[in-house]
């Protein structure tokens, strides 16, 4: 099979773009079991005596979590608790590490008490004065969830481990509607956290798996700003700029990197023009079939696009397709 040029260049910014855009996308090993610890609920860890511990990571789960750190020497008598420290932690999804144990003794047993119902941890590991690993004995039986991905633990966190930015939001409503838990984010319609949750069925609740399907709709938005500038301008040059200038787009290529609903829409709205846009370029005289079909897959992404977020609603499809193509408004009514 023999391509033009012009399809060959097509495909290498697709090749291009696309291996960039993978890179470093984020890791697919996260902790998948966790424990909700409710408030007041304690989880207890036997520790070597001999060793002092020193810091503390650990992975917050799909709601807000309020934890602090007790330190004791005999095992559920509270008049021998030591308080050390809180933390809270509003953000879902993310590795935290918490420096525990300031006046640096000795203890035997390590309790985790909850403050807030909604506490939800998926993987501790504790650290010494030495930054080595310290063996943790689960006393009770609540506790063993928290110890058994011990090798998903990274060394510290970052955006390769970990939600970002608006990633507290849409990975955890996919998270809870994979679930069926109650929804966190409600102020748009589903669809966009309904296709970002496929992977997470398959590759389970990772920065990976929940910026997936935006790094691929941002990889076909090329392709469709091709489409567009090649059926508005009539020549495949023309398609090939309007490719290139959106690879080399820093925003385009980082808004679709991260685990949110808005690639979803942008690819959806383009979509939507670009089926219009061919509608109004048919021939008034063609059948009515002709005409319906592209009218009404525009109609169809359109709408898709306002299942992602209801800013697409405002999308004057209309409009923006006759000024620019430079139809008369009027007329074609």
């Amino acid at each position: 099979m023999k391509f033009k040029k012009s399809t060959i260049v097509l495909i290498v910014i697709l090749i291009l773009y696309t291996i960039l855009s993978f890179y470093k996308l984020g890791r697919n090993e996260n902790p998948q079991t966790f424990a909700n610890i409710k408030n007041w609920e304690q989880l207890t860890y036997k520790i070597d005596p001999n060793v002092t511990i020193d810091k503390i990571m650990m992975y917050i789960g799909n709601d807000l979590s309020y934890v602090s750190f007790f330190f004791a020497n005999e095992y559920k008598n509270f008049d021998t608790y030591v308080y050390d420290s809180s933390h809270e932690a509003s953000y879902v999804f993310q590795w935290n590490k918490v420096n525990i144990n300031k006046e640096k003794k000795n203890y035997e047993y390590l309790v985790l008490q909850s403050y807030w119902d909604t506490t939800t941890l998926g993987e501790i590991k504790v650290y010494d004065v030495d930054g080595n690993e310290v063996a943790l004995t689960p006393v009770e039986e609540k506790a063993k969830i928290l110890l058994d991905e011990q090798e998903t633990v990274p060394e510290d966190y970052s955006y390769m481990n970990s939600s970002y930015f608006d990633e507290i939001y849409f990975p955890r409503t996919a998270y809870e509607q994979l679930h069926n838990l109650p929804i966190y984010e409600y102020t748009h319609p589903p669809l966009g956290k309904l296709i970002m949750s496929i992977p997470m069925q398959f590759l389970g609740v990772t920065p990976f798996a929940y910026r997936l399907m935006g790094n691929i709709a941002g990889i076909f938005m090329i392709l469709v700003i091709y489409a567009i500038a090649k059926e508005m301008f009539g020549k495949e040059k023309y398609g090939l700029f309007a490719a290139a200038i959106m690879a080399l787009d820093g925003m385009h290529f980082v808004q679709t990197r991260i685990g949110t609903v808005d690639s979803f829409l942008v690819l959806f709205c383009l979509t939507s023009f670009l089926f219009f846009i061919k509608y109004l370029k048919i021939d008034k005289g063609e059948n009515l079939k002709k005409k319906v079909v592209p009218l009404l897959i525009s109609g169809t992404f359109w709408g898709m696009a306002i299942s992602v977020k209801w800013t697409a609603a405002f999308v004057r499809t209309w409009y923006g397709s006759n000024i620019f193509c430079g139809y008369d408004l009027e007329q074609e009514v």
